[in-house]
């Protein structure tokens, strides 16, 4: 399977018990050979049986890597008192020490995307930072537009979703992982149950 993706890969753990693969060692990066691929895959396995809260898993994902010059978190909620809420700013595995994001209510379009955008030290690193070139922001901004849509046309059924990270690049951007929690009781109402 790697080999017909073409190398670079990742391998990646597929639990829904493991909110955070990276933490667990679920992650491995810049697998160049199909004995690389194997070794990870062993790895990761091992990690995760050797957890305490003995996490069912499913499987692992092999995908291509996608050069990243900048991890984003977009992500959307549904506020008791706002309503519907989108989020954008820096993501990754440093989200929490950076603080860098911005709110803003949905949907939004194409131009208050941008706006939110300009609201965060990554939106600055988009548009080129110190003679580095300008990210593809219009994969930023078609991310939250969509996003933004798609949290307003469901009502109350979504709770939150986080896409985190975000990879982008001068070329593209990516989602490469996300978690979506659904308010089941409203969800339940909606499919007549």
């Amino acid at each position: 399977i790697a080999k017909k993706i073409g190398f670079p890969v990742v391998a990646k753990a597929v639990s829904a018990d493991i909110l955070h693969k990276s933490d667990i060692g679920g992650v491995v990066l810049n697998l160049n050979s199909a004995a690389e691929v194997r070794q990870a895959f062993s790895d990761i396995t091992a990690r995760v049986t050797k957890l305490r809260n003995k996490p069912k898993l499913e499987g692992i994902l092999i995908a291509q890597q996608v050069k990243a010059d900048l991890e984003l978190v977009v992500g959307a909620s549904l506020d008791a008192e706002m309503g519907p809420v989108v989020l954008f700013g820096t993501g990754g595995v440093d989200i929490e020490l950076i603080k860098d994001v911005a709110l803003s209510g949905a949907p939004l379009d194409a131009a208050e995307a941008r706006q939110l955008i300009g609201r965060t030290k990554a939106g600055v690193k988009i548009k080129g930072y110190r003679g580095k070139p300008a990210l593809h922001e219009a994969s930023a901004v078609k991310a939250l537009v969509g996003l933004s849509n798609l949290m307003a046309d469901a009502g109350n059924r979504i709770a939150s979703i986080d896409v985190n990270p975000f990879l982008i690049n001068a070329k593209t951007g990516v989602a490469v992982d996300a978690l979506v929690v659904l308010n089941n009781e409203a969800a339940r109402s909606a499919a007549g149950h």
